[in-house]
């Protein structure tokens, strides 16, 4: 994935367990970035915290918080998990209804060179009787200061 301002190129080099030979490109503009930290956790405007505990995590602890939306609606942070060394959140969970379908998942996040960083994302519901599961992982993060314009430019088809 590349982003720059509301820009965003995603090239997804596998699909339910089956590589392609090439990736499959999806450019995208005026998009906000959906998995972003401050997108997907919660505020305290708009959820009222319960501290449940610590899990120790390596040499410090994180802080376990459940939520509660003050409004109600088809999305919520359930739980969020907030990282002891850096004070951010480090794992969020969510709730999601749409259609009468109830699904639930987690965004984990960390520190990748002076961001904060999604590490993985995983959903699941159950659609229809049949369990429904969505993971999204990233890695080998790096930050330029800028990108060329071709980077939000769909290829070209394959010659032949």
């Amino acid at each position: 994935m590349y982003r720059e301002a509301s820009n965003e190129r995603d090239e997804i080099l596998s699909l339910n367990g089956e590589k392609f030979l090439r990736p499959q490109v999806r450019i995208f503009t005026r998009r906000r970035d959906r998995y972003a930290v401050a997108t997907i956790a919660p505020s305290p405007d708009a959820y009222a915290f319960s501290y449940v505990g610590t899990v120790k995590a390596g040499r410090h602890v994180d802080y376990v918080f459940r939520t509660a939306p003050h409004v109600p609606g088809t999305y919520a942070v359930t739980q969020v998990t907030i990282d002891g060394a850096a004070f951010l959140p480090r794992r969020v969970a969510f709730r999601t209804e749409s259609g009468g379908v109830v699904g639930t998942g987690t965004i984990v996040y960390a520190k990748a060179d002076r961001y904060w960083m999604p590490l993985s994302a995983n959903a699941r519901a159950d659609v229809r009787g049949k369990l429904q599961t969505e993971r999204i992982s990233w890695g080998r993060y790096q930050f330029f200061p800028s990108l060329p314009s071709s980077t939000f430019a769909l290829p070209r088809p394959a010659a032949g």
